[in-house]
């Protein structure tokens, strides 16, 4: 009740005021009466009296200042005074509040974009207490793997786990042949994404469907109906939201399928990433859809995600351990070789995977280089305010000598500063919406536009929430901390008395802050700098990959995806293999382990040495397993040695051919050809020895960016490809003869869905759109630091002479000529850039160095493309560019010092 009446204080504020003057009043009249009595007089007693009390005013603020309610009040009153502030000096918050939005709008945008990947849940029923399932194998296999279960395996949980209110799966999105309804007998022939999902998944996750039905539990049965569901992009684009096609039948992948009901329009579906499906079919079709044999009863073959919703009252961790436990007992039953050792839920964002150490770093380090240019931004608004509180210098002088406390100005400063941060939040925030809604076009339609996606719908949400409003307020909040706070302090504690004066009793004070802004001013240069050396490092680097021999042909071979089941018998195999060879189109076939660029593997390699002596490979080696015609296909010359021959293939025989570099780094100035090595190919300790038949040119197979340090290739049959890729080289124009092998195969077998896409429209092309887009982001980072720099030494110098005008004017008396007082200044501006600049090579250099000493792992990516950790084009020509556009900041404000009247300037106050 007390606190309830000092909170109605706020709204009787004259009766309040009114009540602590005349308490105040009443100590005041004691305290004479006391005098008086001592024998004073009626003045001297009040005096006394007055003396002893101190100023009522400064009283009067102490009470209040201990009362939340009166100093709820005060804040109110300050943010009154702080907004008129901004008002009154409009140029000086335009040019703070644009300023700080660019830095607040860049921290923004990236944290929309991280929000979107890992924070945001899926639009979906209930969406807040969804999960997605995560196991930990004892392999260490991570990715994918982590988050495909086995629909046995689904069934165990669902049936099972207690925990656990409901459980639903879906499956990987699968390509089929679909025949559409047509006018009359006309049908339409395409390709569409189809999702095979649980009978539990639109009840959980649906609201409710834009048109007819969801499926029944009986239709998810063995031998039911088939039926399908349209999403509601398809619906609308192909169909034109014509409802009279619910109840028609569509063929897909020679199975007719009825049209029962179309999806919710904000529904996407459940995937990680989030590709949204053409069609939903309950597990029932999976036989009909999926060639090579029903998955749904392999308890090995991975093919679903599974989400989670957990019972009332349970916690987390109870249900992942009890999930655990019956993974554990399920997996002992059926003598699986790879243990899960823990499973996990998360809640279920548009993608997977967001929880790994690995992604939180980089995001950890993107936020870091991000958060230079806000403190840019922060230094170059320190330096406008601490410019701004010596001309206020006055002002605070006056309000200390009336007895104002410290505490009373800090607080009055840091509100102005706090109003002034969030109108650049508040400019920024809307920034941000417009600049990420642009990533979000920008980033859809270059996946969308990726060919081995074959056009599948992509959606990314960036748009922001509330966890970027709150983000960005925080953020301003800081960033008012950040450069509000030292400004503050120093002009709170400055002496009323010297500062009343002419100013010439501050010099020590002025001192201290022209050193604090040089400081500020080198560290802006300092990371500009930085930043620009990064993105010229990362451009040239981008050059370069667009020039770079991969040391492979890349236009005229393609990788055939099929869809010819897990476990496709061999007789299919050949069957295919023979159709391919036999196409005029293809000038030869291989098989590998993984298309070049899409990954190796890893391996240790023992080493043969002199007098039977072994030496283990620090590292290991990346290498891959091969069909002998892999070499000719992908153009790969051998050097000395031969190839494998087929017997050798397709017995598995103990030959190797070993990379240019593989061969130097084993046994530098010897002949290769006969030596031997052996490797462990399952990580197990099992090493199997073999021998060195060939040396082929080195090659960038595992990443552009740069020659593998040592590589391996071991023998494949040609006729086997589960579990590899096969790559065909074709002849004549490449577009063609890829539309030729796809239509030959579809003559074949329709079912087997034949996606054709070239080396150079594939994973090159991803490799180098990557560099790209880091490329990108540093140099718009760098372009946002460049200008920013420029306007901080522009800011400081152009302070700096104003303040020293006198000075100047007495020199220029005295005899300088204008030279030395361009001298003087250009000095001054020109000392913290060399100090910026020599900080700011450093930490290029240590960056540049720490990248290449990255590449001690052979399978990591040299983004730089091979170029020295020490360019002298990059490194010495960005600094000579930004030296001079420092310069030419200085020189503006040194022209005006030159123009200076010395009689003018010996009047200036």
């Amino acid at each position: 009740m007390k606190f309830l009446r000092r909170l109605a204080g706020l709204f009787r504020r004259s009766r309040v005021d009114q009540e602590i003057y005349d308490e105040l009043l009443s100590h005041l009249e004691m305290r004479t009466a006391d005098n008086r009595a001592e024998g004073m007089t009626d003045e001297e007693a009040k005096r006394a009296a007055l003396l002893r009390l101190g100023n009522p005013i400064m009283w009067k603020e102490k009470v209040q200042s201990v009362d939340l309610a009166l100093g709820l009040r005060d804040f109110a009153a300050d943010l009154r005074y702080a907004v008129r502030g901004c008002l009154r000096n409009l140029g000086v918050t335009v040019m703070a509040a644009l300023t700080l939005s660019l830095g607040i709008c860049v921290n923004a945008t990236f944290f929309a974009a991280y929000n979107g990947v890992a924070l945001k849940p899926l639009p979906v029923k209930g969406s807040q207490d969804l999960f997605r399932m995560q196991q930990y194998l004892a392999s260490g296999t991570t990715g994918d793997a982590q988050f495909f279960f086995s629909w046995p395996q689904y069934l165990d949980y669902r049936d099972h786990c207690r925990s656990l209110s409901d459980v639903i799966a879906a499956s990987r999105l699968i390509p089929v042949t679909a025949a559409l309804p047509g006018n009359g007998d006309n049908t339409t022939a395409t390709t569409l994404q189809v999702q095979i999902v649980s009978a539990n998944y639109f009840p959980n996750l649906a609201n409710g469907p834009a048109a007819g039905r969801f499926f029944t539990t009986e239709e998810n049965e063995t031998g039911a109906q088939p039926v399908i569901i349209l999403s509601y992009p398809f619906w609308q684009r192909v169909l034109h939201a014509d409802r009279s096609f619910i109840g028609k039948s569509m063929k897909v992948n020679g199975s007719f399928a009825t049209i029962i009901g179309v999806a919710p329009r904000e529904f996407i579906g459940s995937g990680a990433p989030p590709f949204v499906p053409d069609v939903w079919a309950p597990v029932s079709m999976q036989p009909a859809i999926v060639s090579g044999g029903a998955w749904i009863q392999q308890p090995d073959n991975v093919q679903v995600q599974l989400l989670a919703r957990l019972q009332s009252g349970i916690a987390r961790s109870q249900a992942e351990s009890e999930l655990l436990l019956i993974d554990q007992h399920w997996r002992d039953a059926r003598h699986l070789e790879d243990k899960v050792i823990a499973v996990s839920l998360w809640p279920a964002t548009f993608f997977g995977d967001t929880n790994a150490l690995w992604f939180r770093g980089v995001i950890v380090l993107l936020m870091g280089v991000i958060g230079l240019v806000l403190l840019i931004v922060c230094a170059n608004l320190t330096n406008m305010l601490l410019a701004r509180g010596n001309m206020r210098r006055h002002e605070i002088a006056v309000r200390r000598a009336l007895g104002a406390t410290r505490t009373r100005l800090l607080r009055q400063l840091l509100t102005e500063y706090l109003v002034l941060a969030l109108i650049g939040g508040g400019l920024g925030l809307l920034l941000s919406i417009w600049t990420s809604h642009l990533l979000q076009v920008t980033l859809t339609q270059m996946v969308q536009s990726l060919p081995m996606l074959g056009g599948v719908a992509f959606t990314l949400p960036l748009s922001p929430d509330y966890r970027v409003v709150i983000y960005t307020l925080l953020l301003s909040l800081l960033t008012a901390m950040v450069f509000g706070l030292y400004p503050a302090l120093q002009f709170s504690k400055s002496d009323p008395g010297s500062a009343l004066k002419d100013g010439a009793a501050t010099s020590g004070q002025q001192v201290s802050c022209s050193r604090l802004r040089s400081f500020l001013v080198g560290s802006q240069f300092a990371v500009s700098l930085f930043l620009l050396i990064c993105a010229g490092l990362l451009i040239q680097g981008l050059r370069h990959s667009l020039t770079v021999d991969p040391g492979f042909e890349t236009r005229r071979v393609f990788t055939v995806a099929l869809h010819a089941g897990p476990n496709p018998s061999q007789a299919l195999q050949t069957r295919i293999m023979d159709r391919l060879r036999s196409s005029p189109s293809v000038a030869s076939i291989a098989i590998s382990f993984k298309a070049p660029g899409t990954g190796t593997f890893t391996r240790p390699v023992l080493i043969e040495g002199s007098q039977g002596s072994e030496q283990l490979l620090s590292g290991g080696s990346l290498g891959t397993i091969v069909s002998p015609g892999y070499f000719g296909t992908m153009s790969v010359p051998l050097l000395r040695g031969r190839v494998f021959t087929e017997e050798e293939a397709e017995t598995n025989a103990a030959v190797v051919v070993l990379s240019e570099a593989s061969a130097r780094t084993f046994w530098p100035h010897e002949d290769p050809i006969g030596r031997h090595i052996k490797v462990d190919l399952k990580g197990d300790g099992h090493w199997r020895e073999y021998q060195v038949i060939g040396v082929a040119r080195d090659a960038r197979n595992t990443n552009l960016t740069r020659v593998d340090p040592t590589f391996f290739y071991l023998p494949a049959p040609s006729n086997t490809f589960v579990g590899a890729t096969i790559l065909i080289r074709v002849q004549g124009d490449p577009r063609q003869a890829a539309r030729s092998v796809t239509d030959s195969l579809n003559e074949m077998d329709r079912t087997l869905q034949p996606n054709l896409v070239s080396l150079e429209d594939g994973q090159i092309r991803i490799q180098r759109l990557l560099t790209e887009m880091l490329g990108t982001f540093v140099a718009v980072l760098a372009i946002l630091a460049l200008p920013l720099a420029a306007a901080g030494i522009y800011g400081v110098m152009a302070f700096l002479v104003s303040q020293r005008t006198r000075e100047i004017g007495i020199r220029m008396a005295l005899g300088a000529t204008r030279a030395d007082v361009l001298q003087l200044i250009l000095s001054q501006g020109m000392r913290p850039v060399i100090f910026g600049a020599s900080l700011g090579l450093l930490l290029s250099l240590a960056a540049s160095t720490a990248i290449h000493a990255f590449l001690v792992f052979p399978g990591a990516p040299d983004v730089l493309f091979g170029m020295s950790f020490f360019d002298p084009g990059t490194f010495i020509g960005l600094t000579c560019f930004l030296g001079g556009t420092a310069l030419l900041a200085s020189l503006i404000p040194a022209q005006k010092a030159m123009r200076v009247d010395p009689m003018a300037a010996l009047r200036h106050e």
